[in-house]
């Protein structure tokens, strides 16, 4: 049920996000002076606690937590023994009950992103999937105590996502 709580927050977050391009609906909200009432009324219907702020929106709830922004701090705490990614972190979902982390991030080159790819293997991580062409540069793997890890990156847009997750 918890999961479903933070799930709800972070649909209704991202369609609030999504009726403007950009996310500038987060700076309307807060120039206009409303952010407290759009805050109460997601509050009260999903029982979180949630902040509007011109750096962006946090969300927290029973289990779990969400932010968006710009150059986020790294969630040394549920990312566990992943190795700190080196970019401008955007927006992250974390599991603060069980552990596990899923970020979005934009700021690196290819270079980078490959330089990434084997830093997760050197800190023992297996690739069950490895993919690196002309457009992606993309890793799953599984570490000796179960822990996931997947790593993907555009080099169109120069953005990624990084999830780690504990095993079952």
């Amino acid at each position: 049920m918890k999961i479903n709580k933070i799930i709800s927050v972070v649909l209704v977050v991202i369609m609030v996000l999504s009726i403007s391009a950009c996310g500038k609906i987060v700076d309307k909200v807060v120039e206009k002076g409303i952010e407290k009432g759009v805050e109460s009324m997601i509050e009260k219907e999903t029982g979180a606690k949630v902040d509007f702020s011109e750096d962006g929106v946090k969300v927290n709830a029973e289990g779990g937590s969400m932010q968006t922004g710009e150059n986020l701090k790294w969630p040394k705490k549920t990312m566990g023994d992943l190795p700190e990614l080196q970019a401008n972190i955007l927006f992250i979902m974390e599991d603060t009950e069980k552990g596990g982390c899923t970020l979005n991030f934009k700021g690196i080159n290819e270079k980078k992103a490959k330089d990434y790819v084997n830093k997760l293997k050197d800190a023992g991580f297996t690739a069950e999937v490895e993919q690196i062409d002309d457009t992606t540069v993309l890793f799953t793997g599984k570490n000796s105590d179960g822990k996931q890890v997947m790593f993907a990156y555009s080099l169109e847009s120069e953005d990624g996502t990084l999830t780690y997750a504990l095993g079952q």
